[in-house]
């Protein structure tokens, strides 16, 4: 029952605005299933300057990456 719990709640929510732990800034564009705590981010902004060409991380590849914090708009 635990699994089926920790499965089903998604910790960053798609379209969340989020910043990463290495100056990145970017959306949460889809989740990985069982690793719910890991989203794919669509990486819009880097050290402060937006990007001409958004490109995708997914955190459950990259794991020296972290969610350092999110907004809501």
């Amino acid at each position: 029952m635990i699994e089926a719990l920790k499965s089903s709640i998604v910790v960053y929510p798609n379209g969340i605005m989020v910043d990463l732990n290495d100056g990145r800034q970017g959306i949460v564009v889809k989740q990985n299933p069982h690793v719910c705590d890991r989203p794919i981010i669509q990486i819009n902004k880097e050290q402060g300057r937006k990007l001409a060409k958004p490109y995708d991380v997914n955190l459950a590849n990259v794991l020296n990456v972290v969610v350092f914090s999110c907004k809501i708009d």
